[in-house]
């Protein structure tokens, strides 16, 4: 079969013609391009002198152990070599493949369940006062309904410390108690007032929250 110069033969066919267990039949189909092909003559010959250093590396090694410093620069050279980085390159691959979808959707999923927090009132103006909650994630806010009305009750707005009103929100009585969804804040200081639904309804509770 006629062999065309750009058809080379991969390293590891070199290694396994200079090695001699490379099949018979494939040998012939190699030794037929080599006689064409003066770059894999070339890459041949390298190879035949890459596995003598190494055959005689390794009759030295067994007549005389070389240090420890040795054995870890010969295998770091074996890391090196383009074969084996080959290999490294396609598993680090693999395993971006496997992680970074990971990576990438379990804070997202952790960040769309909200974390729920119990408000409470305050008696005076102190750090204890404020109840903690994380920022940037969505939030269900509860409370204690007790003397707020029952059903009534309530209309909820979130301000800040300038006094913005960043929600309004009529609350959802459900089995655990009346909550709220709110999203994500930024760090800082809000306050939580809830209202009765009729207009111009009083202000019935405040909670202060801080979020971190």
């Amino acid at each position: 079969m006629a062999h065309q110069t750009q058809n080379h033969p991969s390293e590891d066919a070199l290694e396994q013609y200079a090695l001699g267990s490379m099949p018979e039949e494939q040998a012939a189909e190699l030794e037929e391009h080599l006689l064409i092909c003066a770059t894999c003559q070339d890459r041949l010959q390298e190879t035949d002198e890459f596995i003598a250093v190494m055959r005689e590396a390794a009759r030295q090694w067994r007549e005389a152990p070389p240090p420890r410093w040795q054995l870890l620069l010969g295998r770091v050279q074996r890391w090196l070599d383009p074969r084996a980085l080959r290999w490294v390159a396609a598993a680090a691959a693999v395993l971006l493949l496997v992680l970074i979808p990971r990576l990438l959707l379990e804070p997202r999923q952790r960040a769309a369940q909200p974390v729920t927090i119990l408000l409470r009132t305050h008696r005076a103006f102190e750090p204890e006062m404020f109840v903690a909650a994380p920022a940037d994630r969505p939030l269900q806010l509860a409370w204690d309904p007790a003397g707020l009305g029952g059903d009534d009750c309530c209309r909820v707005e979130v301000v800040d410390t300038a006094g913005r009103v960043l929600i309004r929100s009529r609350v959802l009585q459900q089995s655990e108690g009346p909550q709220v969804r709110v999203e994500g804040f930024s760090p800082g200081a809000y306050w939580v007032r809830l209202y009765g639904l009729a207009p111009g309804a009083p202000l019935l509770r405040e909670f202060a929250l801080r979020v971190r």
